[in-house]
């Protein structure tokens, strides 16, 4: 499998690179009142909302900050198996993107419902040495609905996403 690697904390992890949309600099995005700690808010992305998962928050780790080699990842598939199955893009933010690598599915573990307290989680992989969490873009929109594209689940706080700035590191 291709796969972009990149790094939470002093995790990596990798996601299947058709699900990646696109790899941004770090954009500080708005925060929701009442949202869940793992939701970090909204960002405008070429003129659409995107939701925002935290990557540190999501790991029970401290949450990504802005600082050099922060990125945003911009994250697409299907929330299911089912050919009728909504779709999820969002964001996650995560401490550093490493690049492009290839992942033996024969050398790893998988968990049948993901690990405790990662359901999202698909396997744990050997990749250039490194134990790699393999990151399951349709169990994390699974368990969030708020990351489903027309779920209704979001509302901009009053003023607006666009009323204010965002912050970027290149």
């Amino acid at each position: 499998m291709q796969a972009l690697r990149f790094r939470i904390g002093e995790r990596w992890l990798v996601v299947d690179v058709r699900h990646v949309r696109e790899v941004c600099p770090f954009v500080a995005p708005v925060a929701l009142p009442g949202a869940p700690e793992w939701l970090a808010g909204l960002v405008d992305l070429h003129g659409t909302l995107l939701p925002v998962a935290d990557g540190g928050a999501l790991l029970a780790g401290d949450r990504v900050r802005a600082r050099l080699g922060a990125r945003l990842l911009v994250l697409h598939g299907p929330a299911h198996d089912r050919p009728d199955a909504p779709c999820a893009t969002f964001g996650l933010l995560v401490d550093g993107v490493e690049g492009v690598v290839t992942v033996d599915r024969g050398d790893g573990w998988t968990p049948s419902d993901g690990l405790p307290d990662l359901p999202f989680i698909r396997e744990v992989a050997r990749c250039d040495g490194r134990e790699t969490l393999v990151l399951e873009v349709a169990r994390l929109a699974q368990r969030h609905g708020a990351l489903l594209e027309g779920s209704g689940a979001l509302s901009l706080p009053s003023g607006g996403a666009r009323d204010r700035k965002s912050t970027r590191l290149n």
